[in-house]
């Protein structure tokens, strides 16, 4: 959350990103979006929403490797808060994505 917090304010975007990347954190994200405890799974989806929405192109095609993780979360009998928020980052991720096809384009 705390690196989040950092990429939120613009305050060392590479530093955030590359704690990211290189160390365990996202995949421990990506683990953590498939548990049961709803508001933890929100929690998770704003942070790497973060990650997707002001993270570099190098973050963010890590992120989209979390798409499987954010899909298979989406369980028809959980929660409002955890449906809202995976639906929430999935969104941002596929925007970010037509954003960044189209930029090469």
């Amino acid at each position: 959350r705390h690196l989040a917090d950092l990429l939120a304010k613009g305050q060392h975007p590479d530093v955030s990103g590359a704690v990211l990347l290189r160390t365990h954190c996202l995949e421990s994200l990506k683990q953590t979006l498939c548990g049961p405890n709803d508001e933890l799974v929100a929690g998770c989806a704003e942070v790497l929403m973060t990650f997707a929405q002001k993270g570099s192109y190098e973050v963010h095609v890590h992120l989209l490797q979390s798409l499987e993780a954010v899909v298979a979360a989406l369980d028809p009998a959980g929660g409002p808060t955890r449906t809202t928020a995976l639906a929430d980052l999935f969104v941002v991720l596929a925007v970010r994505t037509r954003e960044a096809l189209d930029a090469v384009a």
